[in-house]
């Protein structure tokens, strides 16, 4: 049984929390769900704190939906398929998840997620589908291998970006040309690995590189990565986790939907998480003031009428990471409500629609 970490325990709180909104959310819209684990371990961790077992994210899960089927008496269905490459780690999750076995149908396959992905899409095909994909490091989310999950339709992903390790294996870029045939051959394959991940070419990652000062690499890795994902999902998000007790990056989990209220409800929980873990306050913490918000509102979209869930769309997705700013929906409605007080704008309700719209000044 691994060891859990502060990063860990805030990660698979994003997540449960998360999952349960999208199950909520979707249970009326489908009677058979899938929750996907690419990368899913033994199923229990050890806290070495407490001297207590922990959930991990298959087992976390399914607890949710048993939760929903007891105490909620929901009817949906939630499937699950995990994935877990090591053998020994493998007979733990069979284990583990065998104890659910009555209450869930739950599938564990031993392997390496990507070999078993066409397997796992042909089972899914036309169900609405939650993916975490957690793997150590950086191999196994190579982006052309994941597209046909990317750009599935009716499908949330949870993926890890591991920057440290990216960090680090980026550092062979040194050896690529090397004199020693066995340094040269090793740097090349990490970096092949590296660029396969990012689903760029190999000789860009060197651009990139020479692109990027000390001070803008991270956010450049970060954002060409993203620009990547967006190519197959419309909202993508990060969300930033230091090492414990440092304002050096871990790994960023990002969120990939094509649903703006997926993207609102993660931003309120990972806001609702940092500010609950006060050695993890990163997101928000140069939010911009609503004036400001509001003075953007007025300047964007000056002469016309706007749906509620567009100006959603056009600033939610904003990145602090990236933008240097990052917004909820509570800062929207806030700055809405201070343009009506100053009369720059007026909330038009339309028959059958659940928000208005709002037609701005010109």
């Amino acid at each position: 049984m691994w060891d859990i970490h502060s990063q860990t325990k805030m990660k698979l709180a994003i997540l449960e929390k998360y999952l349960a909104a999208w199950a909520t959310i979707l249970k009326e819209r489908s009677d058979v769900l899938y929750y996907i684990d690419g990368f899913a371990g033994p199923g229990w961790y050890n806290d070495p704190e407490t001297k207590t077992k922990v959930a991990g994210s298959p087992i976390r899960a399914v607890q949710i939906y048993v939760m929903h089927k007891k105490d909620k008496g929901w009817k949906y269905e939630l499937r699950f398929i995990n994935v877990e490459k090591d053998s020994t780690t493998f007979q733990e999750l069979q284990k583990e998840t065998s104890k659910f076995e009555k209450d869930a149908k739950i599938t564990n396959i031993e392997g390496e997620f990507l070999d078993n992905l066409d397997k796992i899409l042909c089972e899914i095909e036309g169900y609405n589908s939650f993916f975490f994909m957690d793997p150590f490091g950086i191999s196994g989310i190579e982006f052309d291998q994941l597209t046909n999950v990317l750009k599935r339709p009716k499908t949330e992903i949870f993926i890890k970006f591991s920057y440290n390790e990216f960090q680090r294996c980026l550092g062979q870029l040194k050896n690529c040309d090397d004199p020693d045939k066995t340094t040269r051959n090793k740097a090349r394959k990490t970096i092949e690995r590296v660029s396969r991940m990012m689903g760029i070419e190999t000789e860009h990652l060197s651009f990139l590189q020479e692109l990027f000062d000390n001070l803008e690499k991270e956010e450049g890795y970060l954002a060409t990565y993203l620009n990547n994902l967006r190519k197959c999902k419309r909202f993508v998000y990060p969300f930033k986790i230091n090492f414990p007790g440092s304002q050096r990056t871990f790994y960023y989990l990002i969120l990939l939907t094509d649903n703006i209220t997926g993207l609102k409800i993660m931003k309120d929980i990972m806001y609702a998480e940092e500010h609950r873990e006060l050695r993890q306050l990163v997101l928000f913490p140069e939010k911009r003031p609503i004036d400001f918000l509001a003075d953007e509102f007025t300047s964007h979209y000056s002469g016309r009428s706007v749906p509620y869930n567009r100006i959603l769309e056009d600033w939610l997705p904003i990145s602090q990471y990236i933008n240097g700013a990052d917004y909820l929906e509570k800062d929207v409605r806030d700055a809405l409500k201070l343009l009506e007080l100053r009369h720059h704008v007026r909330p038009v309700k339309k028959s059958g629609y659940k928000y208005p719209l709002y037609v701005f000044k010109g």
